[in-house]
């Protein structure tokens, strides 16, 4: 589905950087960096509406969970040069 889409823009390019971008952002708001992670377990989409979200399996998926994470909010900027994306994990509160 991000092939597809990315695939399906005049500027591929910048949105497969984009979606890269996300997943790396994703993985260090985790705090689990780059290394050790199958990176199939994290998918980038856009809902009905256009907006950027996360979709997370496996392992991943549990990882995310046993950190509290419930919900992610993501946002995706790019240009013909850059791309950059910031992740917010929602979570309870600490105590």
């Amino acid at each position: 589905m991000e092939q597809e889409y990315c695939e399906e823009k005049g500027d591929k390019y910048q949105s497969y950087a984009g979606k890269f971008a996300a997943k790396e952002a994703f993985l260090k708001a985790l705090g689990l960096g780059l290394r050790g992670v199958n990176w199939k377990e994290i998918e980038v989409n856009n809902n009905e509406l256009g907006q950027p979200i996360i979709n997370t399996y496996g392992k991943l998926k549990n990882i995310a969970s046993e950190k509290g994470v419930s919900k992610y909010f993501l946002t995706i900027s790019h240009t013909k040069e850059y791309a950059i994306a910031e992740v917010i994990l929602e979570g309870p509160p600490d105590n």
